[in-house]
């Protein structure tokens, strides 16, 4: 494939938008065409069923790709989302100076500062300023955790660290759709770096996001994982590495993927950039 059939794609693809579901009422009926391959039967009675309401509601909301002529080739869903970190285990030397560092911070007297202090520099003979200032952190964070649980014990939770995220959800192609004309890049790839990513993008500059994720409900073989190295290679997601995410029953199974929000706007042009070059060394 040449850099003209890339551009050629790219330029043919402007043609496709992207809208809420509830936004046009003639949807409402435009849906009931939809369908997809076995596999994403779940996605089409959600889409059918369930996803007028929850867009309607503002619980999610639902996207339909259309092209010009207002034929929907694609849907996908985006909610608000967290990812959070957990506090760090710590070994038996950092837990010995965490522990002895909140006690004096809880029962607060005359002499606590005078005690911090030293304190303080009896954990500075072992460890560095950043190390020393993590142990205090740490210690501090798990005081205003007890205070927060014993003023409301039923509904917080503190963790050491929280991400702002969009979970990208439902991304399904309708089968039934025939505008698509190339063969060499499939739709879906498309499709996700010119219209889905642009859509987050334009989300991200009105509210701050570090993330987004998604769960992939891969039932290939396990021992291959075709979606989950599908949406590495091509979307550019990975797993999860010291972040954690919260899952309904609904998403057990599911395999959570995340990528960096500044690097989704960074992969939009370095993906074409690959794919050029990809067949550019089968030619």
């Amino acid at each position: 494939m040449s850099f003209i059939s890339i551009k050629e794609i790219r330029t043919f693809c402007q043609q496709y938008t992207c809208e809420t579901l509830t936004s046009n009422p003639k949807n409402k009926d435009a849906i009931l065409s939809f369908t997809t391959t076995e596999y994403g039967e779940p996605l089409v009675n959600y889409l059918q069923n369930d996803a007028w309401k929850h867009d309607e509601d503002g619980k999610t909301k639902v996207y339909l790709i259309k092209d010009s002529k207002d034929e929907i080739a694609f849907y996908f869903s985006l909610k608000c989302g967290l990812l959070y970190k957990k506090e760090m285990e710590l070994d038996q030397e950092k837990e010995y100076y965490v522990d002895s560092i909140y006690k004096i911070m809880e029962n607060t007297t005359d002499t606590s500062q005078h005690e911090l202090d030293g304190l303080y520099t009896d954990v500075l003979a072992t460890f560095d300023v950043k190390g020393a200032t993590e142990l205090f952190n740490i210690a501090r964070s798990r005081l205003e955790a007890k205070k927060d649980q014993e003023r409301d014990p039923s509904k917080t939770t503190h963790v050491a660290e929280c991400y702002p995220a969009i979970e990208l959800m439902h991304y399904c192609k309708n089968t039934s759709y025939k505008g698509y004309k190339y063969t060499e890049v499939p739709l879906g790839f498309v499709l996700f770096w010119e219209v889905v990513v642009p859509q987050i993008c334009r989300i991200t500059e009105t509210i701050g996001c570090e993330y987004v994720y998604l769960f992939a409900a891969d039932k290939s073989d396990r021992s291959h994982h075709r979606l989950v190295d599908h949406y590495r290679n091509a979307y550019k997601f990975d797993s999860m590495t010291d972040a954690v995410v919260l899952k309904s029953d609904y998403e057990t199974d599911c395999y959570t993927l995340t990528q960096d929000i500044s690097a989704l706007k960074e992969n939009r042009e370095g993906i074409w950039k690959e794919r050029m070059e990809d067949y550019e060394n089968d030619e």
